[in-house]
């Protein structure tokens, strides 16, 4: 897992180039979903917490719009995304990374999540979508990367796990302070724990009061906005890590607590 390829605050762009050229293949082909796979690393032994709760996020998307998918796993699979971002779907031979660049393409092939959406539903749904995405998805980071007794605990380990020595030694602490660089550009790295359960709890509060008492939360049916609140969700109260300023975060709200054990149970009914 060399790091060499990685840049990680050009992840935006890369994508946006890469979903250009899926538009290119969806009308120049018919673009039927066969054979679509999802690349991640081993959920139980590598997959870091912000890559398996992506990871939820998409399976509970196509389980939405009830698109199928199989499930591969390399030890090597963030060098296989051209953003280091993981997990992606390899389709038709061609790589789409990012949640919402799954969204976009599944739009792009003609899939509505909805017709009925008002302008102020959509604008909904972008916002907290972004929140999710952008925002939690960095305090996960935060926590995985930055927080020493998780990073030694978990972080580490699962990092060096393919590796043998001396670069199961070597490889952890690149990729340590390749995502403390990325994190400083974004603001996280320095934020105080305090502050990291302040943004968690703001997070909190704006889904719970957008969720209030419905279903879901736009609309009668689960969108996108469900899947990736879902994904994130669930993998931070499931996970166990010495930190717990996220998952004690989400317990203050009981509003979530409930929405996340209703899709599970809509979604996946059988997991173990």
């Amino acid at each position: 897992m060399s790091w060499s390829n990685q840049n990680p605050s050009n992840e935006p762009s890369e994508s946006s180039h890469l979903v250009d050229s899926l538009v290119k293949t969806l009308k120049n082909a018919d673009a039927d979903w066969k054979n679509v796979c999802m690349v991640m690393p081993e959920p139980k032994t590598q997959s870091l917490i912000y890559e398996y709760a992506e990871h939820l996020a998409i399976r509970s998307l196509l389980k939405i719009v009830d698109l199928p998918i199989t499930a591969r796993h390399y030890p090597n699979a963030v060098d296989m995304s051209p953003t280091g971002h993981v997990p992606f779907l390899l389709i038709n031979e061609k790589i789409v990374a990012g949640y919402s660049n799954i969204v976009e393409f599944i739009e792009l092939k003609g899939i509505k999540l909805s017709t009925t959406r008002t302008p102020s539903e959509n604008t909904d749904i972008v916002a907290l979508s972004s929140l999710i995405d952008e925002d939690l998805r960095h305090l996960e980071m935060y926590v995985t990367w930055i927080d020493d007794e998780t990073y030694h605990k978990v972080t580490k380990p699962r990092t060096a796990s393919v590796y043998t020595f001396p670069l199961d030694s070597i490889v952890p602490r690149i990729r340590r302070n390749t995502m403390r660089q990325y994190l400083v550009s974004r603001q996280y790295a320095k934020l105080t724990e305090k502050q990291v359960g302040e943004k968690a709890e703001a997070i909190c509060l704006a889904l719970s009061q957008r969720l209030g008492s419905r279903k879901y939360f736009v609309g009668e049916t689960a969108s996108e906005l469900d899947a990736v609140v879902f994904g994130h969700l669930f993998t931070i109260l499931t996970t166990e890590l010495p930190c717990l300023i996220l998952v004690n975060a989400i317990k203050k709200y009981p509003t979530l607590i409930d929405f996340v054990a209703r899709i599970e149970e809509e979604l996946f009914p059988n997991r173990q």
